[in-house]
C-alpha cells in the first residue's frame, strides 16, 4: 500500500509541471478550496465531485488551482486543494503518432492551418468531437494556461494513470 501511494505521488508530481485539468474526486462528494496550502486555512469554496480545475503550481502536498466558475457569469476561483482530493480529468489523452508528433489545427480539417506541433507523450484534454477530429486543450508555449485546437483522433491515445 505504501509503495502504491509513493508511485501515485511520484506520477502526480511528474505531471505537475504541465498546465492540465483535474477534477474533484472524494468519498465525501466535495473538497474544500482554501486560501493557502494549509488544512487550517480559510475555506474559499466547496467544490463538488467532478468540478473541473486548472493546475497552476504545487506547494508540497497541495495544488494551487483555478476552479472553473459555477456559471458563465462568474470568474475562475484560485485557491489550494490537497492533491489527495483530485484526479486527472477523465478526458485526458496523450499524443501518440508514428511521426513522433501531431499537428494541432485551428479547425477540424486536414487542410486547416497548423497552429502547433505537439510531441508524443504530451498530455491534452479533449473537449469536443467533430467527426474524425477532436477538439483539445493543450499547454501553451506563450505562457497562457491553454491553447485550443484540433487533432485527428488517430493521433491520440487515452491516458491511463499508472498505479
Amino acid at each position: 500500500m505504501k509503495k502504491l501511494l509513493l508511485v501515485t505521488l511520484f506520477l502526480l508530481s511528474s505531471l505537475s509541471a504541465l498546465a492540465i485539468r483535474y477534477v474533484v474526486d472524494t468519498k465525501d462528494g466535495y473538497a474544500n478550496l482554501r486560501e493557502r496550502a494549509d488544512s487550517k486555512s480559510k475555506i474559499i469554496k466547496k467544490l463538488k465531485n467532478n468540478h473541473e480545475m486548472v493546475f497552476w503550481h504545487e506547494k508540497g502536498e497541495w495544488f494551487c488551482v483555478g476552479a472553473e466558475p459555477d456559471d458563465k457569469y462568474s470568474d475562475m476561483t484560485d485557491g489550494y486543494i490537497h492533491r489527495s482530493q483530485i484526479k486527472l480529468h477523465p478526458e485526458t489523452y496523450t499524443i501518440s503518432s508514428k511521426d513522433g508528433y501531431a499537428d494541432v489545427r485551428n479547425e477540424a480539417a486536414a487542410n486547416s492551418h497548423s497552429i502547433a506541433e505537439l510531441k508524443n507523450g504530451t498530455l491534452v484534454t479533449k473537449f469536443e468531437e467533430k467527426g474524425e477530429w477532436w477538439g483539445i486543450e493543450f499547454d501553451s508555449e506563450d505562457g497562457t494556461p491553454f491553447d485550443y485546437g484540433y487533432v485527428h483522433k488517430s493521433q491520440l491515445k487515452k491516458y491511463v494513470e499508472k498505479m
